[in-house]
């Protein structure tokens, strides 16, 4: 079995060619730079209703093979729920984008954003994992029946999402805001999951008037990157009165929204 944490010799790892039943979002037909998530994001966009998951593994290994047909037998039956191969000796930069340090790994996505991470071969706890979240994409199904007002988009007048990319920035933000909890966005532009949350988190700053949300772009800000030890995009910092309360990287909305009603004041 590989080990858990695999960075550094990926470079050196063999190349097998995979005979996967699945569809791999990387092939040619998808994209001609294989390190691009564009794909990725196509597909979320294709499969708005549908569970997502992400399946990160080394190609031609025989028990992630013998997973692989399985889990497409899944989707071939289940129109609920969508499987994409994502090969990581060929592929690093989809594997550092998505802060994958174990193989195989599964990211599953609802509505684009990453609701839960699996890193272990039992096949009847990913078939569990992916029947409680196909579930729960389908109970919220498209929005058909809800009032005029929910399909208005939000007035950007309201988004209050503010980049910053030095400390003296943050520093006087903080002091003007001693009161209200702030939470900092770390990104990238070359973030996939970034660009999916983007949206999300401006449509929360428009909900949370009280909070002040921030947002730093962690390859041009590498002051405020060491100053709170960001590793990985997302990342995602709480402050209060100045002190950092909690830190946490990749999140959906949901986990967003508990954190910030956590700890507002």
């Amino acid at each position: 079995m590989f080990a858990d944490f695999w960075f550094p010799g990926m470079a050196s790892w063999p190349r097998i060619r995979s005979n996967s039943r699945f569809r791999n979002i990387l092939t040619p037909s998808f994209s001609k730079n294989p390190q691009n998530s564009d794909e990725i994001t196509k597909e979320v966009a294709r499969n708005k209703d549908k569970l997502i998951v992400l399946f990160f593994h080394t190609s031609g290994y025989k028990p992630f093979e013998k997973l692989e047909e399985k889990l497409a037998k899944i989707e071939a039956d289940d129109n609920g729920v969508v499987f994409l191969n994502v090969d990581v000796t060929a592929h690093t930069q989809l594997m550092y984008e998505y802060n994958i340090k174990s193989n195989p790994t599964f990211i599953f996505l609802k509505n684009g954003a990453q609701v839960h991470s699996y890193t272990q071969m039992d096949e009847a706890a990913i078939i569990d994992l992916v029947n409680k979240y196909k579930e729960k994409t389908q109970k919220q199904g498209p929005k058909n029946n809800v009032s005029k007002d929910e399909h208005k988009p939000i007035n950007t007048q309201d988004k209050k999402v503010r980049k910053i990319d030095s400390k003296k920035q943050l520093d006087a933000i903080t002091k003007r805001n001693a009161n209200k909890l702030i939470i900092i966005d770390f990104y990238t532009a070359w973030c996939n999951p970034c660009k999916i949350l983007a949206p999300v988190y401006e449509k929360l700053s428009a909900e949370f008037q009280s909070v002040v949300f921030l947002k730093v772009d962690g390859d041009a800000s590498k002051e405020l990157r060491e100053q709170f030890q960001v590793k990985s995009y997302p990342t995602f910092v709480l402050l209060k009165n100045g002190q950092n309360v909690e830190s946490f990287g990749g999140a959906s909305e949901d986990t967003l929204r508990q954190k910030i009603a956590q700890h507002k004041p």
